[in-house]
């Protein structure tokens, strides 16, 4: 799909909010500690929340119950179903700790609704994918889930896709 060119006050706007940003979370510590600073403060900060918000985005896509290569032609709620999966169901520290994100399937499929409703409407959609033979994917705990995603990457990274990957692990088993 051709996008339209953007305009001169988008790319104004755009840039100046870059500039706008790094001077807050680069100059201004910078100016003030230093360049050690950055290096033992700033640097150790960022790296551990972009951990562990990228193990917490990765970890409800990618894991042995999420699917991959769809038809293109997939209802779009079962798409989100069975490209995502829930793990801390029953964790009231997770549930405010990431926002209701351990409730990835709700979170795609209601996105603007409150993550404080997720654990009830999770138990609707439960009932729902039950009646329709859609798999409903969900881990007691993210550790357990966090086995799974470095299982999924393992394959991910040896095999050509993942049905490749699902008919090796068939054989094997036989």
């Amino acid at each position: 799909m051709r996008l339209q060119p953007l305009r001169f006050q988008d790319k104004f706007f755009f840039w100046a909010g870059k500039l706008v940003h790094f001077g807050l979370t680069l100059g201004v510590p910078l100016y003030y500690h230093g360049l050690a600073g950055l290096v033992f403060f700033y640097l150790p900060t960022e790296l551990v929340g972009g951990f562990f918000l990228a193990s917490v985005f990765a970890v409800s896509h990618n894991s042995e119950v999420t699917a991959y290569n769809l038809p293109r032609d997939m209802d779009w709620a079962e798409m989100q179903i069975r490209t995502s999966c829930n793990w801390g169901p029953k964790s009231s520290m997770w549930l405010y700790m990431v926002g209701g994100l351990n409730f990835q399937i709700e979170h795609h499929l209601f996105p603007g609704v409150a993550h404080i409703h997720y654990p009830a409407i999770s138990k609707i959609v439960k009932r729902v994918c039950a009646k329709h033979d859609i798999p409903y994917g969900e881990f007691e705990h993210f550790r357990t889930l966090y086995k799974s995603h470095l299982s999924t990457l393992y394959k991910l990274g040896h095999y050509k896709n993942l049905a490749a990957a699902d008919s090796a692990e068939g054989k094997k088993e036989k």
